[in-house]
């Protein structure tokens, strides 16, 4: 279902310039690794360089711990509607060189994938969106 082409937009806040919000519109490819998602994102930065990221997604057997990149969130949500799956992940880490806890929310579809990165800084009560994907399958 996730394998193959996907194109779509990627707004996220850029604390190198004063935390304005920036739109990229990346190309995914997305491809099935051993234990594994693999997400290639090929996109042109606000400066015009061509960028290309790597990401990988694995959710352990025990259904308990979502690696994202490397980088181990602890699943503090699942839900299934039909075949859209939503996993939410947390963990305790640093955002922009302060200790914050960290949400990663993925909702996988048929045909669409959305990723939402929230930060949450230690003496703020409520978490702010630091980046917002959404891709459909072309």
């Amino acid at each position: 279902m996730l394998p193959g082409n996907w194109g779509g937009t990627i707004v996220f806040t850029d604390v190198t310039k004063n935390n304005a919000q920036v739109t990229l519109q990346p190309v995914l490819v997305i491809t099935e690794q051993a234990d594994s998602l693999g997400l290639y994102f090929k996109y042109t930065e606000t400066a015009g360089n061509e960028k290309t990221d790597t990401n990988y997604i694995r959710i352990y057997d025990k259904e308990d711990k979502l690696s994202i990149d490397g980088e181990m969130y602890d699943i503090v949500y699942t839900a299934r509607k039909g075949l859209r799956l939503t996993v939410v992940g947390e963990k305790q880490g640093f955002d922009n060189n302060k200790v914050a806890d960290l949400r990663q929310t993925l909702i996988f579809g048929q045909a669409n994938l959305n990723i939402l990165k929230e930060v949450r800084y230690m003496e703020n009560e409520f978490y702010f969106i630091r980046s917002r994907a959404i891709f459909t399958k072309k």
